[in-house]
């Protein structure tokens, strides 16, 4: 339940933040990524309700929306929804869900893409992320494939291929 992956993604980055050094990275222009739900945790990382400005962590330079469900309605019968904020949600935390109604000017760039024939994140939550981006003025770059499905993690093989060099170019463009 929320924020529970909030507070993870706050501390694993305090982890590498803590030992950059070691891990030899370096804790400017960083990115977050993430696939389907993990795609939403990272998308919530850039509001004010579940991301960096609550745990006082530095903007990322980017955030990467892998078919994430960045769009969810309000129902209490879909599985997605009530695993983020349970059977009985307060009525600010159903708000904080829809991260397309909480991109402000200040939430952080943003690359994302989808396949059209995703059956299980509706390619329509992309298409609300990519115009809650546009509304706000963020710098943002919207990939959408034709076939591909979900869960295809670099796309091998599919029209998604590719998608991450387009990522890294992005933020190359967005961290300078």
């Amino acid at each position: 339940l929320l924020p529970k992956p909030a507070e993870d993604v706050a501390a694993a980055l305090r982890l590498i933040f803590a030992n950059a050094d070691k891990f030899q990275v370096s804790t400017e222009n960083y990115a977050v990524a993430g696939f389907s739900a993990g795609g939403h945790v990272t998308g919530s990382w850039g509001t004010n309700y579940f991301g960096y400005p609550r745990f006082g962590m530095p903007k990322p330079a980017l955030l990467v929306l892998a078919y994430g469900a960045s769009k969810t309605k309000a129902d209490p019968g879909n599985f997605f929804f009530r695993s983020m904020v349970g059977d009985n949600p307060d009525p600010e935390m159903v708000k904080a869900v829809d991260i397309t109604a909480n991109v402000t000017p200040d939430y952080p760039a943003t690359f994302l893409w989808q396949c059209k024939d995703d059956p299980l994140v509706p390619f329509e939550a992309a298409e609300a992320m990519d115009k809650a981006l546009e509304t706000a003025g963020v710098p943002h770059r919207f990939m959408a494939f034709e076939k591909g499905g979900h869960g295809i993690g670099l796309g091998d093989n599919t029209d998604a291929a590719g998608w991450l060099d387009h990522a890294v170019e992005f933020w190359e463009t967005v961290s300078k």
